[in-house]
Order: C-alpha cells, then structure tokens, then sequence
C-alpha cells in the first residue's frame, strides 16, 4: 500500500514501525529568558509524517528528483496515509527534519544512495 507520494513521486512501502504519521497540535519550541523551553501551542492540528528508509536504495535519478523538492525549502504537495486511516490524504507540507542520506556503489559499481529519513510538517492546520 502506497504511504507518501511526494510531489508526485512515490516513496516504496516500508514497514516495522519505519513509517508514522500522527496529528499533533501545531506547536513551536520557544527559549524562555531564564533558558527553559516552553512549546507554545499555535492553535490546530497538524498532519507530521516522518519516514526512515534505512536500508534502501535510490537510483541517483529518483535521489535527484526527491532531494529537488525536499532540501528546496519551500511547500510542497503530499499524499500520505494517516496512522488512522486507510486512504490517502493530501495536503502542503514542509521539511522539519531531514537526514543526509549516504552515496554508496553496488558490487557492480552501480551508484546509489542510502539512509534517507526526514519528518514533515502540515503548513496550515486542518483541524
């Protein structure tokens, strides 16, 4: 089953916990003047899809297509599948968190890369 199209370009299913996509309530961490962290609640939930493909391997092409739209550092469209639901959503998303994944070569020499994770955030809240 299909977890996350990315502007148009879909991820392969991984399973055993590697996948999630919870509602939180849309937050942000704030440094108090004393030093303490506080989150501030913004109002609304947020969709925060996060993905670990340790253990694959994308061809330079699809890594090149994929990196375009994740290290842009703009909004782009998603599919997803929500932990609670068994079809797809669509929403605007940006990158909150992104691993630089490893280049590695095949026993044939084929390139590759390896070790991609990232965790996305829903730009507007839905609910």
């Amino acid at each position: 089953m299909t977890q996350l199209i990315i502007d148009g370009l879909t991820l392969p299913e991984i399973k055993g916990g590697a996948y999630a996509c919870p509602e939180t309530p849309l937050s942000e961490q704030i440094v108090m003047i004393s030093g303490r962290m506080v989150s501030e609640l913004r109002g609304g939930k947020v969709w925060r899809p996060s993905a670990n493909y340790e253990g694959w391997y994308f061809t330079i092409d699809f890594w090149s297509s994929l990196s375009a739209v994740l290290l842009s550092g703009t909004q782009f469209d998603a599919a997803f599948l929500p932990d609670n639901g068994t079809e797809l959503q669509v929403s605007t998303f940006l990158v909150e968190s992104i691993t630089t994944p490893s280049y590695v070569f095949s026993r044939g020499g084929t390139p590759y890369w390896t070790g991609l994770s990232f965790v996305l955030r829903e730009v507007r809240p839905h609910a």
